[in-house]
């Protein structure tokens, strides 16, 4: 089993390395193209010269791809509604590039997808060990 395991993630991590290491340059070229990228007069960064928005996408995928196919994603209780809420994320991330949206539609996104994740995941952080004086915290 820890064989197979251990075969899986080789090919999980080659995998992730090759999408990023192919897929950057391909959408760098895409948004050149269709003009997608920044141009430094963008109030969203201080570039000075071009810069592609669309490098997330390739991260994202490859980062969805390794993981899913490392088979430790079968282990991870709750990873549908935690891969859900990352395609929600990712998803407003990318309309963010492309259309600027506003600040309280990003916000809101992220809430309903953090309440997804503690929800429908039923996870939580119940203890911090006396960080800031804290240790066991209480279900509300």
């Amino acid at each position: 089993m820890t064989a197979t395991l251990n075969a899986f993630l080789m090919v999980s991590i080659l995998l992730t390395a090759a999408v990023v290491y192919f897929g950057i340059p391909v959408l760098r070229q895409v948004s050149h193209l269709f003009r997608f990228d920044t141009n430094g007069k963008n109030s969203h960064g201080i570039h000075r010269r071009y810069v592609s928005n669309f490098g997330g996408i390739a991260l994202f995928a490859s980062i969805s791809m390794g993981f899913s196919l490392s088979g430790y994603s079968d282990l991870l209780v709750g990873y549908p509604f935690i891969f859900g809420s990352l395609l929600m994320l990712f998803f407003t991330g990318l309309k963010d590039d492309i259309f600027v949206l506003a600040p309280k539609t990003k916000l809101l996104v992220q809430i309903v997808a953090s309440t997804i994740v503690i929800f429908g995941a039923n996870l939580r952080i119940d203890h911090f060990y006396g960080l800031f004086g804290l240790q066991g915290l209480n279900m509300v």
